[in-house]
């Protein structure tokens, strides 16, 4: 993932056209780790920007999710929000991504998380997450096991996930789970301390 980020910004310093790098971060992971098809949609991308290679212009031609949304959706199951969780979910499907790909990139989101909650310093690893405050702040609020958990969870999904017609089905039961994970361990850690005093 790497060397195709710096293949690209080879090309695009050649050309001269500045960009973001969050932008070439979504272009390698749709291009699943492979040169040839990064090149390709760089070279996509490319034609439809304007003076400069920009993120959002990324996520339309790649048909990526932003970060945010992610962001959005984790959030949504800190503060136990089911209703939003669902109703993020059912937008992202109504707008055309698919669901094997959204577990895909959960799966890469928590592991940027986990990495931001090991060392900032690992910065430059991340694949789907920039180095923002607020997702420090979010990696550091979701216990390490949760997330190691979390990314099991949607591992294992991902490949029923693959012989299923119901993959939005599937896609919305693994994030109720992920929620329900959540809220059994943040209701264990409230009665823990009373259970122990008794």
């Amino acid at each position: 993932s790497q060397d195709i980020l710096e293949r690209m910004k080879v090309v695009l310093e050649d050309i001269g056209l500045p960009f973001e790098e969050q932008a070439l971060k979504v272009i390698a992971q749709a291009s699943a780790g492979g040169m040839r098809d990064a090149l390709s949609l760089l070279d996509q991308v490319v034609s439809f920007s304007g003076e400069s290679l920009k993120l959002e212009d990324t996520l339309l031609v790649t048909g990526s999710v932003s970060q945010d949304v992610f962001y959005d959706i984790t959030t949504a199951i800190e503060q136990k929000n089911v209703a939003e969780i669902l109703t993020l979910l059912d937008q992202l499907i109504t707008d055309g991504k698919e669901p094997l790909r959204l577990a895909e990139d959960f799966i890469t989101f928590f592991r940027d998380l986990l990495l931001l909650q090991t060392d900032r310093e690992l910065a430059e690893l991340l694949e789907f997450v920039s180095p923002e405050e607020k997702f420090i702040e979010l990696a550091h609020r979701i216990p390490s096991d949760m997330l190691y958990s979390y990314i099991d969870v949607l591992a294992k999904t991902q490949q029923e996930m693959r012989f299923s017609h119901h993959t939005k089905i599937y896609l919305e039961i693994l994030v109720l789970t992920t929620f329900l994970m959540f809220y059994l361990l943040t209701e264990y850690l409230l009665t823990a301390p009373k259970i122990l005093c008794i």
